[in-house]
């Protein structure tokens, strides 16, 4: 839910603008002649949005590829890249270290069992 709804909000925020010269210019900087068209890429729909969000969750080169450009034009987008990026790989992590736990908590009552199995023998 929240990759959707910032990625609607990305997408009116960034991708309704991407015609801009500002944004046009940035994003030539960063990806050289023709990197214009790259706002369109990751920001000009809601899907691709999102897509470009959950690269940001994984951390895949989101500073320099996807921020930066961004950042460059609007630079109060720092507090929402942020943001995105501690909800969602906060989440994330929580969601890895609950595996794991529940994992060792099962094996923790299997191994309990044999022992207790092995007491009454």
């Amino acid at each position: 839910l929240l990759v959707f709804v910032s990625g609607m909000a990305m997408t009116v925020l960034v991708g309704a603008d991407c015609n801009q010269p500002e944004y046009v210019a940035s994003f030539e900087y960063h990806f050289g002649p023709g990197g214009g068209v790259k706002c369109a890429e990751y920001w000009g729909t809601v899907s691709r949005s999102m897509y470009t969000l959950f690269q940001i969750t994984t951390m895949e080169s989101w500073s320099q590829a996807l921020a930066r450009p961004i950042l460059d034009v609007k630079p109060e987008f720092f507090l929402l890249f942020l943001l995105y990026q501690l909800l969602t790989t906060f989440g994330l992590l929580n969601v890895v270290v609950a595996v794991v736990v529940d994992g060792t908590l099962e094996t923790s009552k299997t191994d309990m069992a044999k022992i207790e199995a092995a007491a009454m023998a």
